[in-house]
């Protein structure tokens, strides 16, 4: 609060009041969907009480095995954020992964966003099979699973 004063009678007050910055929120809206060209799309809603500066999706394989672990790098990548103020709202991203050597793989997508002055907030995880390229050729198949298996050590 304060006052301004002319001798002890206060001419004017104001108080002020300060809101505590909340960490933003990231959710999955639906479930990730596979589309005709190998990739993939998410639906999904961010939320900040002052924007969001910053969004990205965070995938990681599905190991099967005692103390196995990927030999390559989990992929991530930039979410398209919402428009209009703030950069809240509904979002959508469409994409492809079918390159990665994690194509074909059960894997767990969870969203991480971020506001201005860097809190972070997480999705829950959701697991979904990454989508991967179709093979006509059987031999082309084999040598491609056989390649996923020399991914983890």
């Amino acid at each position: 609060a304060a006052e301004a004063r002319r001798g002890d009678d206060t001419i004017e007050g104001r108080r002020f009041f300060a809101d505590g910055d909340l960490p933003p929120s990231a959710e999955l809206t639906q479930a990730p969907e596979g589309n005709d060209r190998n990739g993939f799309e998410l639906r999904y809603s961010l939320d900040d009480d002052y924007g969001i500066a910053s969004a990205e999706a965070l995938l990681m394989p599905r190991i099967e095995g005692e103390g196995r672990r990927p030999l390559v790098e989990s992929p991530s990548f930039a979410l398209t954020l919402p428009g209009g103020p703030g950069m809240r709202g509904a979002g959508r991203t469409v994409q492809d992964l079918s390159a990665h050597p994690f194509a074909g793989l059960e894997a767990t997508v969870k969203l991480r966003a971020e506001d201005g002055v860097g809190q972070v907030g997480y999705s829950k995880p959701r697991t979904f099979r990454l989508p991967a390229r179709t093979f006509i050729n059987r031999s082309r198949l084999q040598i491609s699973n056989a390649g996923v298996e020399s991914l983890f050590t």
